[in-house]
């Protein structure tokens, strides 16, 4: 891998996603947390690790873009937040591998993390995570 990732805290957490792996942090305390940040909120502590989920979790809401905010981009498209089962706080948006318009989500869906990769840009390869209904093949 060539190129810079995110900032100081999330750099790991992107490399991770190049090996399609779904990384959160997890603090001494025991605290998972996502986005990656130095400091815990829970005890304030600066010592953590990386923790390495399944990549599971439910829908708790989505929303269809209809607007392409840079050229080449198709739409409508949709982004998803998952909980993930790892750990109640830990929120992660995602595109939605179906229906373009959102027409199969509901909340409380059952999601599992798919990896999609994109040329690099300036050096820089590009992994994504996008949500698949659990009970669904790749």
């Amino acid at each position: 891998m060539t190129g810079s990732y995110g900032d100081r805290d999330s750099t790991t957490w992107w490399q991770a996603l190049e090996r399609q792996q779904l990384q959160v942090q997890q603090c001494t305390c025991g605290v998972l947390r996502w986005a990656p940040r130095a400091l815990c909120n829970v005890c304030g502590s600066f010592d953590w690790e990386w923790f390495t989920t399944e990549g599971t979790g439910t829908v708790v809401t989505w929303t269809v873009t209809h607007r392409a905010f840079s050229p080449g981009t198709a739409v409508p498209f949709v982004v998803v937040l998952v909980r993930l089962d790892a750990g109640e706080n830990l929120l992660l948006p995602g595109g939605w591998t179906r229906d373009t318009h959102g027409s199969d989500l509901t909340v409380g869906l059952e999601v599992v993390a798919e990896f999609t990769s994109s040329a690099p840009r300036d050096g820089v390869p590009s992994t994504l995570i996008r949500w698949r209904p659990a009970n669904q093949a790749n």
